[in-house]
């Protein structure tokens, strides 16, 4: 018994720490995106780095602002109000061509977050 209980004490001492994420979304065309921010928002096992919007035809323009809005309300209501401030609108444009790079906030912010990990 105290060898299970010193071992139950190993195993919850040596938990992985939360793996930190950034979603790109959509947030307000499909309920789905919305499910996911909740559950990432909430759940221990990750770090919410940011949440990076974009374009959908379906989303009232400019959509990456419309996609924020609805990201951050999503948090709100899930008790994360904290992580708001990391909600980034990105492109509310499709890419030109798989050759035209489309500058914006996002992007930034995915460049910046990504410079702390290994290639």
């Amino acid at each position: 018994m105290t060898t299970a209980i010193a071992l139950l004490g190993l195993m919850v001492s040596q938990a992985p720490a939360p793996r930190p994420i950034v979603i790109t979304t959509d947030c307000g065309a499909d309920v789905d995106d919305q499910w996911v921010i909740t559950h990432v928002a909430i759940c221990t096992d990750f770090d919410l780095k940011g949440i990076v919007t974009t374009h959908a035809p379906d989303l009232k323009r400019p959509a990456s602002e419309t996609s924020a809005r609805e990201a951050r309300e999503i948090l709100r209501s899930a008790g994360a109000a904290k992580i708001m401030g990391v909600v980034i609108a990105g492109s509310s444009e499709p890419l030109v061509d798989d050759k035209t790079p489309r500058k914006n906030r996002g992007v930034d912010f995915l460049l910046e977050r990504s410079r702390g990990f290994t290639p």
